[in-house]
């Protein structure tokens, strides 16, 4: 039982959070353990999870813009978590080793988890929206289109000096 609708939305957001904290992390260890793993597998996991589970995605989207101030608050602050963590995970990886600047990884963190919920929220929009083989040629397409993404990133975070900023000069 909860007082009030507050109290559920805060309970169901710590619920999502872990539900979405174990898929990210799980494609995260993928990427950082097994660095020669196709990014396209790794994607297609992703879009799996989604499909089969695509309830803590939209909870978490339409609460995360809507809905409550306590549940906004609640969400941002597990999102920044989320962020936190992927931070963290991401300066084991070969190609952003050289970066060193806390900061720096969370803005690359911030960048992979808001993605991660624009992909999530597309893939669920195709599924919705198209039947059949135009569906199917929908989702190739998107994918192309996020491991075009992916590999836009990692290339420019490889390629980045950040002694170079031209923001800090």
């Amino acid at each position: 039982h909860f007082q009030d609708m507050n109290e559920l939305g805060l309970e169901l957001v710590d619920q999502v959070a872990l539900h979405l904290k174990g898929i990210l992390h799980q494609l995260g260890q993928a990427y950082i353990y097994q660095p020669n793993t196709k990014a396209q597998i790794s994607l297609d996991l992703f879009f799996q999870a989604v499909e089969y589970h695509p309830e803590p995605w939209v909870f978490m989207i339409a609460e995360r813009w809507g809905g409550s101030e306590v549940i906004r608050h609640a969400i941002a602050r597990e999102i920044n978590f989320l962020v936190e963590d992927l931070a963290n995970d991401l300066c084991k990886m070969e190609t952003v080793q050289h970066i060193h600047n806390v900061p720096d990884l969370r803005v690359i963190s911030n960048i992979l988890i808001n993605l991660s919920f624009t992909w999530a929220m597309t893939w669920m929009d195709i599924n919705r929206e198209y039947e059949a083989q135009e569906r199917l040629d929908q989702q190739k397409q998107f994918k192309l289109q996020t491991i075009t993404q992916v590999h836009l990133i990692f290339r420019g975070i490889s390629n980045w000096d950040p002694s170079k900023d031209s923001l800090s000069s």
